[in-house]
């Protein structure tokens, strides 16, 4: 008994585990809607099941087909997460793998961002996980995060992750501000079209 309680304790005091017990957690909510062959789709972004078609139509900021430029060249769809799907798609040849893994970003970066933000503000394993999955599974967030939109969702990761970012580095001007520079690079990365 003593040694269930110490090892209890362990686990209680370790900050990674909760992180791979929310992981565990969410595959196992997902996987029962990817039986028989069937996928989660459903809202504005997550009607794509052919990444490379999507890279080789909308991978540049003027389509030959409609003979239009695009209207909003800073948050198109032919960022880095595109690239990231279209590798995963290349690499195992399956639709199913790569719409799990778009869902299972949408709902697991938030939970991690708050995550991060708790333990940076030295809240125990257990309040962490429980302050961020509230974050995840409240009435708003839930709501925002079934439309399904990769694009926007983001919007509720990168708000806690500068969160975490300012307080992580506000001790320091240079890392606060290289922080935020590597930040802003990274953005100019994913969101911007590629010529």
């Amino acid at each position: 008994m003593q040694y269930f309680k110490l090892t209890l304790q362990y686990i209680q005091s370790k900050y990674y585990f909760f992180i791979f017990f929310y992981s565990l957690l969410l595959v196992a909510a997902l996987i029962p809607y990817y039986t028989n062959g069937s996928l989660i789709l459903g809202g504005e972004g997550d009607y794509v099941l052919d990444f490379s078609e999507h890279i080789s139509k909308f991978g540049y900021s003027w389509f030959p087909t409609y003979n239009t430029g695009m209207p909003n060249l800073a948050p198109s769809g032919t960022g880095m997460n595109i690239i990231l799907l279209y590798l995963i798609e290349s690499l195992t040849k399956s639709a199913a793998v790569t719409n799990f893994i778009l869902i299972f970003s949408i709902y697991f970066f938030p939970f991690l961002a708050i995550f991060l933000t708790a333990k940076e503000l030295k809240l125990s394993p257990p309040l962490s996980f429980i302050v961020s999955f509230f974050y995840v599974v409240n009435p708003f967030t839930l709501y925002y995060l079934i439309c399904l939109n990769q694009w926007n969702v983001f919007a509720i990761t990168v708000m806690p992750l500068f969160f975490w970012l300012i307080l992580k580095n506000y001790h320091s001007c240079f890392s606060f501000l290289g922080s935020f520079r590597q930040v802003f690079r990274l953005h100019i990365l994913i969101c911007h079209c590629w010529q």
